[in-house]
This record gives C-alpha cells, structure tokens and sequence, in this order.
C-alpha cells in the first residue's frame, strides 16, 4: 500500500532538521544552497490560500515534494510531504514530524 502524503507542523527551529532527516529517508543530502531557497522562501509563505505555500523537491532514491508554509515565525509551520510513499517511509516522515512539533531541537 502506498500513501501519497504525511502532513502535520513542526517550530520554526526545526525546519532545517526537518528537511535534512526527510532527505536523508530517500538518500538525498540537503546541504547549505537547500537551506538557503528554503530560508529565503519561508518568509513569503502562508497557511491560506494554498498557492501561498512553497514547494520544495527532494531529489533522492524517489522524488518527495515538500510543501511548507509559516503565517509568522511565532507560529508553527505547516508541512506537508507530497510522494508515492510506502507505509514504512510514511512512517518514518510522521515520526520525524511528530518529534519535531514536540520539541525545539538546539542549534549546533
């Protein structure tokens, strides 16, 4: 069975973790010049209307999109991952997302 999307929020904090472990689930290594269109996008995003959400792809093993928008950084920003996504990778992205909307991960 496949899933086409997990969705959910993480803290703004976090979105770089984010991205970096969901690249990782499909081999693709999300470096600096990805951070960098997403940090420069992520201002300009809202949650409503939808076209106001940046897309991002993940180019690895498989192609994920991943859709975020963030109506002010005080608030959570919202996350989608858009893919053909077997049950164990759509689990794996729920987790990592779960985890990140509970904690703020510290900056290294």
């Amino acid at each position: 069975m496949t899933v086409s999307e997990v969705q959910g929020w993480i803290w703004p904090p976090n979105v770089r973790t984010a991205l970096e472990h969901i690249s990782a689930l499909v081999g693709y290594s999300f470096d600096d010049w990805d951070w960098t269109a997403v940090e420069t996008a992520l201002p300009h995003t809202s949650w409503d209307p939808p076209e106001r959400w940046y897309d991002y792809p993940i180019v690895g093993t498989q192609t994920l999109t991943v859709h975020l928008a963030n109506d002010d950084f005080a608030h959570p920003v919202a996350i989608r991952v858009h893919g053909e996504l077997d049950e164990v990778l759509a689990a794996r992205i729920d987790t990592i997302i779960r985890l990140l909307s509970d904690v703020i991960v510290a900056e290294s």
